[in-house]
């Protein structure tokens, strides 16, 4: 049986705290989280890195090609970071990807990452970033700061 505690104000007031700013982008009317596009062909890579985004509070959307990512792309999500593989299936690997990504959405920002080639910053585009595989999750998470700040 529970009774009415005398220490509850019967006045009930809500304080609007603001989201942190250390996964959110500003938008007109309050705060979006911020979107990574992790685009990875080994499933449970993909998962790893989608898991500890969403951990960090990012949102994460999926892809298993560069063409299926394209495809996300064109879709109407706001997407704000591109997380990569370079080698995918398919004729779209995760350098040209970035390349279409800095022509058609020069604002998203791009993470490069591989276990397998060594990608020299001429083969970027402008303001890409490159991780070799295995990679710090800590320093990812510091490249997406910079990326949306």
């Amino acid at each position: 049986l529970l009774a009415p505690c005398s220490c509850v104000s019967s006045a009930i007031t809500t304080q609007w705290l603001a989201p942190p700013t250390s996964t959110r982008r500003p938008a007109r009317h309050g705060y979006f989280p911020t979107t990574v596009l992790v685009v990875e062909d080994e499933l449970l890579i993909r998962m790893d890195v989608v898991d500890q985004l969403q951990t960090e509070g990012f949102q994460t959307l999926e892809a298993g090609t560069g063409r299926e990512a394209l495809h996300q792309m064109e879709g109407d999500r706001q997407i704000d970071i591109v997380f990569t593989d370079v080698d995918m299936p398919g004729n779209v690997n995760g350098i040209v990807l970035a390349h279409e990504v800095r022509e058609k959405w020069p604002s998203v920002g791009i993470i490069v990452t591989s276990g397998q080639a060594v990608i020299s910053v001429d083969t970027l585009p402008a303001g890409a970033h490159f991780f070799s595989k295995p990679y710090e999750m800590k320093a990812i998470f510091a490249i997406i700061q910079e990326l949306i700040a």
